[in-house]
């Protein structure tokens, strides 16, 4: 004759209610865990790529500048490849459009004058930045401080000097 609690073990289907909590409670722990580390990364990514592109087409322009004997002219817009630069530009660039942290590109031509020390300047208008993030920017590429060096910074604007 068959024992009580292996009866009760025949005749269960399913999960109890208890077993799927556990499961669900266990799911999200690690999504809790793990979702803002890969936002983290994610975010971190995206710096590292405006930074490869800013210092490619800040290059890009000094080309320009050592071929033709001057910068080229401002856009006049945002997101709008100065004239005669297109054919400089990275092969992937993102300059037409919006930048890998979702701002717009931009290019000052300052002339003789300058600013900054700089003759022009490529820049990111809104790119989507807290104060901790353009610190990185400013450390991997320059001194790590967003108010000298070659890249210059506010909460709207990152901006890398072409000589």
């Amino acid at each position: 004759m068959p024992s009580r609690l292996s009866l009760f073990h025949k005749r269960r289907n399913g999960y109890t209610i208890v077993e799927l909590m556990i499961t669900v409670a266990v799911i999200a722990l690690v999504a809790a865990l793990a979702v803002p580390s890969w936002q983290r990364a994610r975010k971190r990514s995206q710096t590292d790529a405006l930074l490869n592109e800013l210092r490619v087409t800040g290059e890009a322009f000094q080309i320009y500048a050592a071929e033709k004997g001057a910068l080229p002219a401002n856009a006049g817009a945002f997101s709008v490849v100065p004239t005669g630069m297109a054919n400089y530009m990275p092969k992937k660039s993102t300059w037409a459009g919006v930048s890998p942290t979702g701002g717009y590109w931009v290019w000052w031509n300052f002339g003789s004058g300058g600013f900054w020390g700089f003759t022009g300047i490529v820049g990111v208008y809104n790119p989507g930045f807290d104060p901790a993030e353009i610190t990185h920017m400013d450390t991997t590429m320059d001194d790590g401080d967003p108010n000298t060096g070659g890249i210059h910074s506010t909460t709207r604007w990152v901006f890398l000097g072409v000589p």
